[in-house]
């Protein structure tokens, strides 16, 4: 029969046929390219059916009873064919046990191409309409060559036995699409379901589809196969009644994404099958909100006996349940959570299972996933010889593990127990070592055993971001570490704290502790050592958590060796980027105190390490980067070491209260020469300049700090007027402004440190004069001047950085005097030389205040000793006289000396963080002073003088200055 148009079948019974001319045997082969149409029952009798050869058969859904195909079907045998069955359309094939019930191929033959598209309708491959089965039949979706089957729009497909991708060289791929269609394996032993036999597989269950099988299910299980089996979509499901072997012997792999839901009766990943428990390659990919693998009360097991390549990879909240365990077999068995190593890390995944056994040395978990909240709990108990890894993302592991593996944290963080469980431990007690590499953080309030290798960060918990508010806690390294890296124990308030045991091994790592810097029971961050011994060198990186400075005794406890722990004697030093560290000097300087490492502090314990402000007189050696061995344990006694700075502050503000200070003839020089101004004119103006060089010296700090200083000032003034009240008396007033600048060099003799101090700065004011006899210039004088001072500071203390800071204020005086002749008598000259005395008193008001400045290590500095009210009770005694030479000039010369005692109500200081230090030996001060004034033309005077001022305790003050005024 030969006929390529469609070919249409009413009802009723073909034995044989012939279509293009092939010849009909005893099967009935459909060998024609048109459309083959059965709108009524069609059966064939003991037969195969072959749709090849580009045949495309449909069966619609209009036909009233199946189409019963009693032997099986071959859809490709050799060439090309396609089957559709529509919605409302069934297909039987298999049905008569007497036939061939070897099972139904598509894509029989190498080369072949076989389709079946279960659109709505349905086929039944050796089972009958109630799923029973009828034969031993095996349906093969690429037997050798290439088969398709679709189900989809609600199709059902019904079968005993399924290879997808039987022989080496079939490739299958069966799809089950959309709500409501589905795949039955009816099987009742060996297995059901088998994605990659000896060929390729691949089974798709997508946007609520379903697959379904009552036995063992294989995924690759011949070493030659590849199988592969897709689950996607919310409502898709997979459902075995017994286990799914991902990787039996072959490449198996089963991705789970998008919802999808696998159940099965239990679960293996390159488990081996057979005679060959070898195992193959298996991959399970869970991944998304909803996904699920979920085996019941069953073990899951990766890989066998040892061998395998098995991996299981939960992310994106997918999920895998075992009721038992998970068991890593396999050498090369993983369990990853998130992306795989070298992919970038995704959302963490669920490992629902409450024990993971890590039963092979060489097998692992690994933790690659983006939570950095620290909400990733992995719950299961971690057991076996295998190990750990953390790429990425913050684990919390808050379980008792006791696996004996190496852990490496090469990035993430790895948390053992959060804030509520302390009670955490992360490996066993024989594990391996805990690597920390440079990007990962080890942190947790529980125990890690094993050796701890740092070389990145090893954090206190409440250093973690999103955990500043929890308690303060302590981490357990039982095994000891190696630190090259970071412990950072500063929290948001000092009080975390750090138990190393047996060994601790310095590799020029850092230990950062917040510290209240106070007295010894001062809070603080600290290690613990516990029967331990420390060697190599840690710096500790102190920061400020508060406190003014205080004396210590014993010293703030940093590293407490207990129960028998030993301490090299260069073990800690103080680290560099120390709030308020001294570069070179290995202090920190915290408000008006120098805290220095020490081992053994002053009396401690000889093995643990302090920080105290106490220095050590025992001998000792010193550290040159800040660590100091003081001697035996028990010594007592030292100094507490002030800082060096305290005597910059000081000075300065002494310095800018005192620097325009001035006396009336400090101002003018003598004021016997005022009634010549301008060639004896009544009024006149005058410009008048003076310049003071000094040096000072002084003690602070109960003598602890020595300071010195160099002070240059110039002082511009002029009289603007000047008159009278009755003609006897004279007024005088003027306007007057300055610079000044001072240098100070303070050098602490208990610590050997210094501070050098600068000001510099200005002064405007105006002054006024009044003189009660001013025709004989003998009697009362009353002078009176008032400046606004400005300066700009700065304080720099050896190893600090420079303190800048500002200060300003007004200054006033009021000076009386008195001015009378004692005689005179004649030079052998013939010269008249006049002696007088002239006793003075004057009252100064110290208004000059330094702005509150906060330093760049946190201390608080205050200037105190302002609104100081100083007087000064005087004599001066000078003689008015000319030498021959200068008998019939206009030069007369005035040489005198002055004494003075000067007191002071209030000390100049400095308040830092509450301690106060002041000068010493001001209070009373007594001033001698020489020189000589003089008048070289009428209108040109000058004045030259040094002074010599002595107090208490080694208060000193030298002066010299020079003056000069032009009368107009």
């Amino acid at each position: 029969m030969s006929n390529k148009k469609d070919v249409s079948f009413s009802s009723g019974r073909y034995d044989a046929m012939k279509i293009k001319k092939i010849i009909s045997l005893k099967n009935m082969v459909l060998a024609t390219s048109a459309v083959l149409s059965m709108p009524a029952l069609a059966v064939i009798n003991n037969s195969e059916t072959i749709i090849d050869n580009g045949a495309a058969v449909t069966v619609p859904g209009s036909q009233s009873s199946p189409w019963t195909l009693p032997g099986a079907l071959y859809v490709g045998m050799s060439g090309t064919g396609t089957l559709t069955v529509n919605s409302g359309a069934v297909v039987s094939s298999g049905t008569d046990n007497t036939a061939d019930t070897s099972g139904s191929v598509l894509g029989y033959d190498s080369g072949s191409s076989g389709t079946v598209i279960i659109d709505g309708g349905t086929w039944y491959d050796g089972v009958d309409a109630a799923n029973n089965s009828l034969t031993n039949g095996t349906t093969a979706v690429g037997g050798s060559g290439t088969g398709n089957l679709q189900i989809k729009n609600g199709g059902k497909v019904a079968l005993v036995f399924l290879n997808i991708g039987q022989n080496g060289s079939g490739n299958g791929t069966v799809t089950v699409d959309g709500a409501g269609s589905q795949l039955l394996a009816t099987a009742t032993s060996t297995s059901g379901i088998t994605v990659g036999n000896n060929g390729t597989g691949v089974l798709n269950i997508t946007n609520g589809g379903s697959a379904i099988g009552n036995v063992l299910t294989y995924i690759g299980l011949d070493s030659n196969a590849t199988g592969t089996v897709n689950v996607s979509g919310a409502g898709s499901t997979f459902t075995v009644a017994d286990g799914i072997i991902v990787g039996a012997n072959g490449t198996g792999t089963m991705n789970i994404a998008d919802g999808g839901k696998v159940t099965s009766g239990g679960g293996s990943i390159a488990g081996g099958s057979g005679s060959n428990p070898a195992g193959g390659t298996g991959t399970v990919h869970i991944d998304g909100s909803g996904s699920l693998w979920d085996i019941g009360n069953s073990i899951l097991s990766i890989g066998s006996a040892g061998t395998g390549n098995g991996t299981l990879i939960v992310s994106n909240q997918g999920t895998l349940t075992a009721g038992r365990s998970v068991d890593v077999n396999a050498a090369n068995g993983r369990v990853v959570i998130g992306g795989l190593p070298g992919s970038a890390p995704v959302a963490a995944g669920i490992l629902n299972t409450p024990t993971l056994n890590l039963l092979n040395s060489n097998s692992s978990l690994i933790l690659n996933h983006s939570d950095t909240s620290g909400n990733y709990i992995f719950s299961p108990v971690i057991n076996g010889s295998g190990n750990v890894s953390s790429l990425n993302g913050t684990t919390v592991f808050n379980t008792v593990n006791t696996y004996t593996g190496t852990t490496t944290i090469d990035g993430g963080t790895v948390v053992v127990g959060d804030a509520t469980h302390p009670g955490a431990v992360l490996n066993g007690a024989s594990a391996g070592d805990v690597t920390v590499s440079a990007n990962g953080t080890l942190s947790g309030t529980g125990t890690v055993n094993g050796m701890v290798v740092n070389t990145g960060r090893v954090a206190a918990f409440n250093t973690l971001a999103g955990n500043n508010t929890a308690a303060n806690s302590n981490l357990t390294l039982a095994g000891g570490m190696t630190n090259g890296g970071v412990i950072n124990l500063a929290g948001s308030k000092p009080g975390n704290t750090l138990t190393v045991g047996k060994t601790y091994i310095g590799n020029n790592g850092t230990i950062v502790l917040n510290t209240w810097l106070g007295g010894d029971n001062s809070p603080t961050d600290k290690v613990i050592l516990d029967n331990a011994q420390a060697s190599g060198t840690t710096n500790l990186l102190i920061k400020h958590a508060g406190g003014n400075g205080a004396q210590t005794q014993n010293g703030i406890l940093l590293v407490d060796a207990q129960n028998g722990s030993t301490t090299a004697a260069d073990a800690f030093t103080l680290s560099p980027s120390s709030d308020g560290y001294r570069q070179g000097k290995g202090t920190i300087a915290a408000g008006a105190y120098d805290y220095r490492l020490a081992r053994g502090g002053n009396g401690g314990n000889a093995q643990s390490w302090y920080l105290t402000s106490l220095l050590n007189t025992p001998a000792g050696k010193s550290d040159p980067a800040g660590a100091t061995d003081p001697g035996q344990p028990g010594a007592t006694g030292g100094q507490r070491a002030l800082r060096a700075e305290t005597g910059s502050y000081i000075d300065n503000i002494r310095a800018a209260n005192t620097l325009f200070s001035m006396t009336l003839h400090d101002r003018l020089g003598e004021t016997q020469y005022l009634d010549d101004l301008s060639g004896g004119k009544e009024k006149a103006t005058s410009l008048w300049l003076r310049n003071i060089g000094g040096h000072n010296r002084s003690d602070s700090g109960n003598g602890q700090i020595a300071t010195q200083a160099n002070r240059y000032v110039m002082q511009l003034g002029g009289d603007l007027a000047d008159w009278s009240s009755d003609g006897q008396d004279r007024y005088l007033f003027g306007v007057m402004g300055g610079y000044a600048n001072q240098h100070s060099n303070s050098i602490s003799n208990v610590s050997g440190y210094n501070s050098k101090g600068t000001l510099s700065g200005y002064s405007a004011g105006v002054y006024g004069t009044w003189y009660a006899n001013d025709a004989l210039k003998q009697g009362l004088y009353v002078d009176s001047w008032a400046l606004y001072n400005w300066f700009n500071n700065s304080v720099t203390g050896e190893g600090l950085p420079t303190e800048n800071y500002k200060s300003d204020g007004f200054t006033a005086s009021v000076e009386t005097g008195y001015t009378h002749k004692t005689g005179e008598y004649q030079t052998l000259n013939g010269m008249t030389n006049e002696v007088f005395i002239q006793p003075q008193a004057q009252l100064t008001w110290m208004g000059v205040t330094a702005s509150r400045h906060t330093e760049q290590n946190g201390t608080v500095v205050e200037s105190t000793g302002d609104n100081n009210l100083q007087t000064r009770l005087g004599v001066r005694a000078f003689i008015k006289g000319r030498s021959k030479l200068d008998e019939n000039t206009q030069r007369v010369f005035e040489p005198f000396v002055e004494a003075n005692w000067i007191y002071n109500t209030s000390a100049y200081g400095v308040n830092m963080d509450g301690v106060n230090s002041q000068v010493a030996g001001t209070r009373n001060i007594g001033e001698l002073k020489a020189g000589v004034e003089g008048k070289m033309t009428n209108q040109t005077t000058f004045w030259l003088n040094v002074a010599q001022q002595i107090g208490g305790k080694g208060y000193s003050d030298t002066q010299g200055m020079l003056g000069i005024k032009h009368s107009f």
